[in-house]
């Protein structure tokens, strides 16, 4: 898996390794060790997954960063934003890592997951216009 996706065993190894102490994952060191997942597909939602990884309850919060937003003290995106992550959350919780495999299989042009460069080509930063030269009359 490493190797397909371009990154150190031992580095992958790290980031899996939340997904094993919540269940999802199951490793077995040794040498014929590895990770295979540690329920059926159709049991482990997405949420369930991303939560390993993130920090979900900051969508629950102000996009804006307000402190006081609620229904009752809204920010300008905050009918947006309740909308938009309750969404969100409904997606998560429903998609289920079986619904994932079936769309993959189904669309045969989707490239997830795709495998990722090492360094990430970054694009040159734009050249300063020349500044013209200011003369100071008296």
């Amino acid at each position: 898996m490493a190797e397909v996706l371009g990154i150190p065993a031992p580095f992958l190894g790290k980031v899996l390794q939340p997904l094993v102490s919540h269940g999802v994952l199951y490793s077995q060191r040794g040498r014929s060790g590895g990770f295979r997942l540690a329920r059926d597909p159709s049991e482990i939602r997405l949420r369930q997954i991303v939560e390993t990884q993130e920090q979900l309850d900051r969508a629950k919060h102000c996009i804006l960063g307000q402190s006081q937003c609620s229904d009752h003290e809204v920010c300008p995106l905050h009918d947006w934003w309740s909308q938009t992550s309750e969404k969100f959350f409904a997606m998560m919780d429903t998609t289920t890592l079986a619904d994932m495999a079936v769309y993959q299989r189904e669309h045969p042009d989707c490239r997830y997951p795709l495998p990722m460069p090492m360094e990430i080509p970054r694009a040159p930063l734009p050249t300063q216009p020349a500044t013209p030269e200011l003369s100071v009359r008296n």
